[in-house]
């Protein structure tokens, strides 16, 4: 089992080098979003070779990240940080809308593998999709592939919703992949609450748990 960890957040203002002609305006109607890796207490971890991110078909470009030495890169995991709506909505998509000028979603249409699907070959998998690529905000989660873990698409708007009103929040996610299938199961918002250890991990009940002890 692996934990990712979603966090929105107020969009950080940009360096004096970067434009901010548009910022002012744009940034009541943006967020950001930083998908990162943590363990089963919440701890920073390496573990996404690659996160992508696409709201309702539409790439979403990941933002520039900062140099860091090797030194704090150690004590400061990849965090995966993109520009999002502060409205997230799920529509059907033309595929000629989000169109990227090449054949991806075509090559999509092939690889696609519906979670029901697990008759295949097992050594063939290398997407495992739960939701819809094409509707909402989903990211895509690439591990480096120790156990030949398959990449992951995940549909977020669900487990965001809890955070719309926050203005700066986070949930920790588990995933599990049987090592046999190598299908990915990731339990929705309820049945992640349902685990304790998840629970007290995700903002909004870290006060609550410190009022337990």
């Amino acid at each position: 089992q692996k934990f990712v960890k979603i966090r929105l957040a107020p969009v950080e203002p940009k360096s004096d080098d970067e434009d901010n002609e548009d910022q002012e305006d744009n940034k009541e109607e943006k967020q950001m979003l930083i998908v990162s890796g943590v363990d089963a207490e919440g701890i920073p971890a390496t573990i996404f070779k690659g996160v992508k991110v696409r709201n309702n078909g539409k790439k979403i470009v990941e933002q520039k990240k900062k140099w860091m030495s090797t030194k704090e890169k150690r004590f400061k995991p990849d965090e995966y940080k993109f520009v999002i709506p502060k409205t997230l909505e799920i529509k059907d998509v033309d595929d000629n809308d989000n169109n990227d000028g090449n054949d991806e979603n075509e090559e999509e249409k092939k690889n696609e593998l519906e979670v029901s699907n697990i008759e295949q070959n097992v050594n063939e998998i290398s997407e495992c999709v739960i939701g819809d690529k094409k509707k909402g905000l989903v990211v895509e989660l690439k591990f480096y592939g120790h156990y030949k873990e398959p990449n992951l698409f995940l549909t977020l708007n669900e487990y965001l919703d809890v955070l719309k009103d926050s203005g700066d929040g986070y949930v920790v996610l588990k995933l599990v992949m049987d090592p046999y299938t190598r299908i990915w199961t990731v339990g929705d918002k309820d049945e992640q609450l349902k685990d304790d250890k998840v629970k007290k991990l995700w903002s909004m009940y870290q006060n609550n748990n410190d009022n337990d002890d």
